[in-house]
């Protein structure tokens, strides 16, 4: 009988086209990230008391399909296989759909409408296609050391087209529009740019990962029959939607970790979304916002180098590293709105903070693949695809909240960006730095008190859920 857990094929091609799918991807969503707001109100130019329809009406439709995404994935047949299908076909659609989401229409109404739907199109397949880029650790391997590297990788692929972004992407906006003469094209042929790298990107995990899929998919079929063919469970291996109920209701590591991840996007998403507003009327130095994102991602990409010193300090507790890191994090909020200092210490600051915090981030991924072993090892259905999917609903849910906030804000200010930016400047601290310090502690309270799943626990559930499939 194997004694030895799953792990992935060709991990080093793996893990390398695992991070560059990674990187193509937040490529295109820093577009959305960073300047979906400010390209709305103060480039598009469209009405503050429209804003709500770009800005809110999508990340609704978002947070409804969310509970969608994995019933679609297992239960929709596709020849290439559910997961290769969507890696590779939804790319293609969102980036198309996305890159319209900056053409400028003549009519105010007509252009909020059509960033609305095109939004709604290119989320949805994005949707989707990123679940099968967080399921590869959970489907492709058990080993929890091969997961927490991929989770790091996910972190470091973040970082490092953030960085890249920010160092790249206002100059070839301004050079677009200068050479059109328009506030606008600049941000469509950024969004073409960085879409067409997303789909290379993807195509190419997606060819990768195809082996990989078929192992598994012969592996599943293998226990579902031995399964199928005992008489106390004729319908072992089939997921039900009771099946997917108890994986997540019955699943204590997860419901804690969705609590958790809702409070880390918001602490994410919310002051994201306000970074422009927040240096141009807070800080009064918008030409230093580039510097910060850019100088923030950097330490995130480097953070990945510290990630395996800090695994082996806290002996691959990935809870114990993840508490300790985002402290750190949670301290530097309190301390900034207390004594808000200048910019430039603000943004070294921040950045020591954040090369010194990330390693502790990088193991969330892995701490669901963990909560999906344990969900497929209480209820027997293998499940994995539906767990991982869960992955999404707090970050739209954030997503949501953060769209709502927005356009609420923008509009309770009356925001008008005639004015003097100053006007501006406590409501859009406030937002951006006391409601990220108490949406972060939040956070750190509820995987405190709510995850107790350990490592040792995760490979011996990985071992008996093998051992059941051989019989």
């Amino acid at each position: 009988m194997n004694t030895e857990v799953k792990k992935l094929m060709n991990p080093g091609r793996t893990k390398v086209l695992y991070i560059i799918a990674k990187f193509c991807f937040t490529i295109l969503t820093c577009m959305e990230t960073y300047y979906i707001a400010s390209y709305t109100t103060d480039k598009a130019l469209i009405p503050v008391v429209l804003v709500f329809i770009p800005l809110t009406i999508p990340t609704i439709v978002d947070f409804l399909q969310s509970f969608v995404n994995g019933i679609i994935i297992e239960k929709m047949p596709h020849p290439l296989g559910k997961y290769t299908f969507w890696m590779a076909i939804g790319p293609i659609v969102a980036a198309i759909a996305y890159s319209i989401v900056f053409i400028r229409w003549d009519n105010d109404k007509v252009c909020a409408i059509v960033m609305c739907v095109m939004i709604i199109i290119a989320h949805f397949f994005w949707n989707i296609a990123e679940i099968t880029h967080t399921s590869v650790p959970s489907i492709m391997t058990d080993d929890v050391k091969e997961r927490s590297t991929l989770s790091m990788l996910q972190s470091a692929g973040s970082s490092v087209a953030t960085f890249v972004f920010g160092l790249v992407a206002l100059p070839i906006i301004n050079a677009v529009n200068a050479k059109t003469g328009t506030e606008t094209r600049g941000y469509f042929a950024m969004t073409v740019l960085c879409g067409v790298l997303y789909v290379i990107g993807y195509i190419l995990l997606a060819i990768n990962i195809r082996g990989m899929e078929k192992r598994e998919e012969e592996l599943v079929a293998a226990a579902s029959a031995k399964k199928a063919a005992a008489a106390h469970n004729e319908k072992a291996g089939k997921l039900s939607g009771k099946d997917m109920l108890k994986s997540f209701f019955g699943n204590g590591p997860l419901v804690a970790l969705t609590l958790m991840q809702l409070f880390t996007w918001l602490c994410g998403f919310v002051p994201m979304g306000f970074t422009y507003y927040f240096f141009n009327c807070s800080l009064g130095a918008i030409g230093m916002m580039s510097v910060f994102v850019s100088g923030r991602s950097l330490a995130g990409m480097f953070a990945m180098f510290l990630f395996p010193v800090y695994q082996k300090i806290f002996k691959g507790n990935k809870k114990a590293m993840l508490l300790t890191c985002n402290i750190i994090s949670i301290a530097w909020y309190f301390i900034f709105f207390a004594i808000r200092c200048n910019v430039t210490i603000y943004i070294v600051v921040s950045i020591i903070v954040r090369l010194v915090a990330s390693p502790g981030a990088m193991n969330t991924l892995a701490l669901y693949a963990d909560a999906a072993t344990y969900a497929q090892w209480k209820t027997g259905a293998d499940s994995r695809a539906f767990v991982m999917s869960t992955y999404t609903i707090p970050l739209k849910l954030a997503l949501l909240i953060r769209g709502v906030l927005t356009s609420a804000i923008l509009v309770a200010l009356n925001y008008n960006p005639a004015l003097e930016p100053s006007t501006y400047k406590e409501p859009f601290f406030f937002v951006y730095v006391l409601l990220s310090g108490i949406f972060s502690l939040a956070a750190w309270l509820i995987l405190l008190f709510g995850y107790h799943l350990k490592e040792e626990r995760v490979t011996e559930m990985a071992m008996e859920i093998q051992q059941r499939s051989q019989g």
